[in-house]
């Protein structure tokens, strides 16, 4: 009994077979980068979360050499803080942006004694991440508590 081989030397894959295979893979990969989304803004926000934290930290540092004790008065601006001349040195720099990804709001009046950053979550978007002289927290609106 003889086998029936593909082909002309019996080797290799018919097209129907390849495209079949390509389609199986591009399926999966699609299921995969879909399901990937939701990850994706979670590490968003946990980078955004971490960066806040660091500017805080550096706030507080930079409150205690002061002296009389007092923040660094930095402009109400859409932006935390931009790098140029670098007001939380020598704590950090350069100040975390957020790398075009979001935007860091900052806020503090004014006023030397106190502060605010913060920004929308990507995750819940009715929920905004923020740090001040107070803690960090989650607040449902664009603003310190």
């Amino acid at each position: 009994m003889k086998i029936k081989q593909k082909g002309v030397n019996g080797r290799g894959f018919t097209l129907i077979e390849l495209l079949v295979v390509i389609a199986v893979i591009g399926l999966l990969a699609s299921i995969v980068l879909v399901a990937m989304g939701g990850a994706r803004k979670k590490a968003r926000d946990a980078r955004g979360q971490g960066d806040l934290r660091q500017i805080a930290t550096a706030m507080e540092l930079k409150y205690s050499d002061n002296l009389p004790e007092a923040y660094p008065n930095l402009p109400d601006t859409a932006t935390a803080v931009s790098n140029s001349g670098t007001p939380l040195d020598p704590y950090l720099n350069p100040i975390p942006t957020g790398n075009g990804v979001r935007t860091y709001y900052w806020y503090d009046g004014g006023n030397t004694q106190t502060f605010c950053i913060y920004f929308q979550m990507e995750v819940t978007t009715t929920n905004y991440f923020y740090v001040s002289q107070k803690g960090a927290g989650i607040n449902t609106a664009a603003a310190c508590p």
